[in-house]
């Protein structure tokens, strides 16, 4: 049985910001989520000599904006949009610029930047949150819920339903920053991730539309591979992501896996999702490359890729869901 706890921990726009702690008293584990932006700030896990500690990066204080999305609930569409364009049922829409040429995360106020609706289940806590139509230039009365349960001693299950009155895109993940070192060393730490292709990014950070092999290359993750080797690489696309990683991975099976082998921690990544954008913090201020993202989603800018544009439509009245599984553990 889990407890929940809330408590408030600021005001905004008139609201109160509520972070509920779900805490497992049999094993210890300890999971915290704010209704505002429906951030997950904190994540507490032990490592092999049963030390508890805070795995995820997370504000110090309350944070309106959280521009680097900390924790939080991306969307609409996760990742960038090329020009911010897109064509569904012959209509053409423009959304909103925010990151150079492109739409990303969203867009101006994404869902990191709105209050969640939160009902308390049993061993989780359910959020909700209706985008009303053209907000940020989206088509549709779209309403997302997104559940957050402990499962079992160590592990986290993140569901994502979305139900739309009209056909609409929507691609949604948590974008949570793993550090299982808890700041002695975030990129000495280890990652197994099942893809054979990624997905190549242009100047502006957006995928080019087409799939690289990851055979002999730096991009290989299918053996443990050093985070700290890949950042040392001079491959093109290494530096245009800002000397680290923020590439979509196309994924052959669901199990990915992160590994601090100081510490002992492990976290085993189970999805159903079809990709995952591995990101190393590399824009990340004031300090950069402290931590990585596994944001499973559907592949960036898909509504304007022939072959992944599908995946990302949501037609009307159709109840699209998805879940996520982090499981953490020890290696003693």
């Amino acid at each position: 049985m889990i407890n929940i706890t809330k408590r408030i921990i600021a005001t905004y726009a008139e609201q109160a910001v509520i972070e509920y702690t779900l805490i497992n008293r049999q094993s210890g584990f300890i999971v915290s989520i704010q209704n505002y932006g429906g951030v997950i700030s904190q994540i507490i896990t032990p490592d092999k000599f049963g030390v508890f500690k805070n795995v995820v990066i997370a504000n110090n204080e309350f944070d309106a904006v959280n521009k680097f999305h900390l924790g939080a609930i991306t969307g609409q569409v996760a990742g960038r949009i090329k020009d911010g364009k897109f064509n569904l049922n012959n209509i053409d829409y423009q959304l909103a610029i925010n990151n150079g040429v492109n739409h990303i995360h969203g867009g101006i106020k994404g869902f990191n930047q709105q209050f969640w609706q939160v009902a308390e289940i049993i061993n989780g806590v359910e959020l909700s949150y209706t985008s009303i139509d053209m907000s940020e230039g989206y088509p549709a009365n779209s309403k997302f819920i997104i559940t957050y349960c402990i499962v079992d001693d160590y592990s986290l299950e993140i569901k994502y339903t979305i139900k739309s009155d009209s056909d609409t895109i929507a691609n949604i993940t948590n974008h949570s920053y793993f550090d299982l070192t808890c700041g002695n060393n975030p990129m000495s730490m280890e990652v197994v991730l099942p893809a054979d292709y990624f997905a190549p990014i242009d100047n502006d950070g957006c995928v080019m539309n087409y799939l690289s092999s990851v055979d002999n290359s730096v991009f290989d993750l299918r053996k443990p591979t050093i985070l700290q080797d890949i950042l040392n690489s001079k491959h093109k696309q290494i530096l245009l992501a800002n000397g680290g990683l923020d590439h979509s991975y196309l994924l052959t099976n669901n199990a990915i896996k992160l590994t601090d082998n100081l510490s002992g921690r492990y976290l085993d990544i189970i999805t159903d999702a079809p990709c995952c954008v591995v990101y190393t913090s590399n824009w990340l201020e004031p300090q950069r490359q402290i931590a990585v993202c596994f944001e499973t989603q559907k592949m960036p800018n898909a509504i304007n890729w022939p072959e992944f544009r599908d995946s990302v439509i949501i037609s009307a009245n159709y109840e699209y869901v998805s879940s996520t599984l982090w499981k953490f553990g020890v290696n003693k």
